[in-house]
C-alpha cells in the first residue's frame, strides 16, 4: 500500500476497535461486569491488530499520537481486566484528549517557537505566525472540550458512554475538523488548490 493511501485510510483504522468494542458491549449479557471486561477485551486485541498491521505498512515505525493509543489502550484495558472494574477503561478517552491539548499547547516550547498545528497543517495553509498560534490555540481548546465530554459520559452520563465513545466523539471530530476547513478556506495555499 503507498503513503497516499495509506493516509486516506488510516482515520478509518483507528475507529475500527472502538466498533469492535460498541458491538461487543451491545451484544452481550449486561449481568454484572461482564460486557464491559468482553468489550475491553475485544478492543485489546482489536486495537493491537490494527496498529500492528499499520505498523508493518508505515515501514515499521507507529507515529507519536499512535504509541500513545496502543500504550493507554494496554495499560487502561490491562487494569480493567485486572481488577474487573470499567472505571480505568473510562479513563483512558478523558486522558487521551487531555495529552493531546497538553502536548499541543507546549509544542511551541519544543518546535522552535512553532506550534503543533503549524507543522502538520503548513503545507496546506499560509498564515502569520500569530494566526497559527491562535489556531493552534483553538485546538487545545477543543481537546480540552473532547476530554471534558469524554469524562462526563464516562462518569455522569454513563448510560450513553459507550454510544459516545464509538459514535459521538466522531461526529463531534468530524463537525470540527469541517468547520475549521470552511472557515480556514481563505488561506489555502495557492499550490494546493
Amino acid at each position: 500500500m503507498n503513503a497516499k493511501a495509506l493516509d486516506a485510510v488510516k482515520p478509518f483504522l483507528d475507529w475500527i476497535p472502538l466498533i469492535v468494542f460498541f458491538y461487543i458491549y451491545k451484544t452481550t449479557d449486561h449481568t454484572g461486569n461482564q460486557h464491559i471486561i468482553a468489550a475491553t477485551s475485544g478492543l485489546m486485541i482489536t486495537t493491537l491488530i490494527v496498529y500492528g498491521l499499520m505498523f508493518v505498512l508505515q515501514k515499521f515505525s507507529l507515529e507519536k499520537r499512535q504509541w500513545l493509543v496502543v500504550a493507554l489502550t494496554v495499560i487502561f484495558g490491562g487494569l480493567t481486566m485486572a481488577f474487573q472494574d470499567d472505571f480505568y477503561i473510562r479513563l483512558k478517552a478523558p486522558i487521551i484528549n487531555a495529552v493531546f491539548a497538553f502536548g499541543m499547547a507546549m509544542s511551541p516550547l519544543f518546535l522552535d517557537g512553532k506550534p503543533a498545528i503549524q507543522k502538520m497543517l503548513g503545507q496546506v495553509f499560509e498564515m502569520s505566525d500569530k494566526q497559527w498560534m491562535k489556531l493552534n490555540w483553538i485546538w487545545v481548546a477543543f481537546f480540552c472540550f473532547m476530554a471534558f465530554l469524554q469524562a462526563m459520559f464516562a462518569f455522569v452520563w454513563k448510560q450513553y458512554w459507550a454510544e459516545f465513545t464509538a459514535f459521538g466523539d466522531i461526529i463531534v471530530m468530524v463537525v470540527f475538523m469541517v468547520s475549521q476547513f470552511w472557515i480556514l478556506r481563505r488561506y489555502m495555499r495557492q499550490d494546493v488548490k
